[in-house]
């Protein structure tokens, strides 16, 4: 009894130390645990016929992170990130992002990983991201979401005046020899309350579902069947160009895509793109109003958006949020399809919703 009392003891003492050293560890990491979790209701006039409503993330991306950076001296990092989606609703999660990397305060940086695509310097000048999710291009063929690329090298200079260049590959993925290999240049000028950004990137054999993404029931000759599953294998050769700038309390924003798509089956080419203007006034506390338009065109489809919506920030961690997109379609056989939200029956479609969001 006295030897399993002094075991006990011992392994006591060794827990004690360890959880009493582990603070100190991740501080000395610069280790931060951060996210976003975004919840509300949004309404959707029409999906194949019926209204159809939902309890779900459609403002912003739900997410969990870890990210920490290392001082090796000489003015040179270590840092990484990880990242996981949540489902708010279900608890469910998925990997966003993991990467590591290197910076020089002469040089620039390197990351390796899985880890956000350039285009991702665009965000910020597209008013549809400042709105929701649901307001972003149909299909979001132009990438400007917010995507990732698996198996990627990330180059991103230090600033030359007011530019940062950027440069990035992609190995590819799987046993498709060409699914996922990606390669882009990008140049951005930032001063305070402006910033100028272009893009070039090309991305080989996604996949994409012409019917349930965009409405249209023919791709590149090849029938859909009105079949929201049906899909077809493409290259995305994406060229953007996007600025915003603030003039007293309003942001105005702008960005232009131009999308060259083949198809990886038959090797017939068309072109995507889209433009979107908007304004909205930022503010760390109080009441924020956001309006844009945006339109696309692929063919002889044509898709128009129009969104609104009012924020009331509590404070920078908290905020809810009424957001209302429309979207009016046309071309042969057109249904109008809303980012995440499946087609319409009709060349109109309409999404209310109302929710919150936390940062940590």
């Amino acid at each position: 009894m006295r030897t399993l009392f002094n075991r006990k003891n011992a392994w006591h003492a060794m827990a004690a130390l360890f959880l009493s050293q582990a603070p100190a560890y991740a501080q000395s990491g610069n280790v931060s645990l951060y996210g976003v979790l975004d919840i509300g209701f949004s309404s959707t006039s029409d999906v194949q016929g019926g209204s159809f409503n939902q309890i779900a993330t459609r403002h912003e991306s739900s997410f969990w992170g870890l990210r920490g950076r290392e001082d090796l001296g000489d003015g040179m990092s270590a840092n990484f990130q990880f990242e996981r989606a949540v489902t708010v609703t279900s608890g469910a999660d998925g990997v966003r992002s993991s990467f590591v990397g290197l910076a020089g305060r002469d040089w620039g940086a390197v990351t390796l990983g899985r880890q956000y695509d350039l285009l991702v310097d665009h965000v910020q000048t597209d008013p549809a991201r400042q709105n929701s999710i649901t307001t972003v291009v149909p299909g979001n063929y132009d990438r400007s979401l917010g995507n990732f690329l698996d198996n990627s090298v990330k180059y991103k200079s230090p600033a030359i005046g007011n530019v940062v260049l950027g440069a990035m590959v992609a190995a590819s993925q799987g046993a498709a020899a060409n699914a996922g290999r990606a390669s882009g240049l990008n140049a951005m000028y930032e001063v305070p309350g402006t910033r100028v950004v272009a893009t070039v990137l090309k991305v080989d054999g996604t996949s994409a579902r012409p019917f349930n993404d965009l409405g249209i029931n023919s791709l590149f000759g090849i029938s859909m069947g009105k079949d929201r599953t049906r899909s077809v294998v493409m290259d995305q050769t994406i060229v953007a160009l996007g600025a915003f700038h603030d003039i007293g309390r309003v942001r105005l924003l702008a960005n232009f895509s131009d999308t060259g798509l083949q198809s990886a089956a038959n090797g017939r080419k068309e072109h995507y793109r889209a433009l979107r203007l908007g304004g909205y006034t930022p503010v760390r506390q109080g009441l924020k109003l956001g309006l844009g338009t945006s339109v696309s065109t692929l063919a002889d489809s044509r898709w128009t958006n129009f969104h609104a919506i009012a924020t009331y920030v509590f404070s920078p961690r908290t905020e809810i949020y009424l957001r209302a997109v429309t979207q009016r379609a046309s071309g042969p056989q057109q249904a109008a399809a809303l980012f995440l939200e499946g087609p319409s029956s009709t060349s109109r479609q309409t999404v209310f919703g109302a929710g919150i969001s936390h940062r940590f």
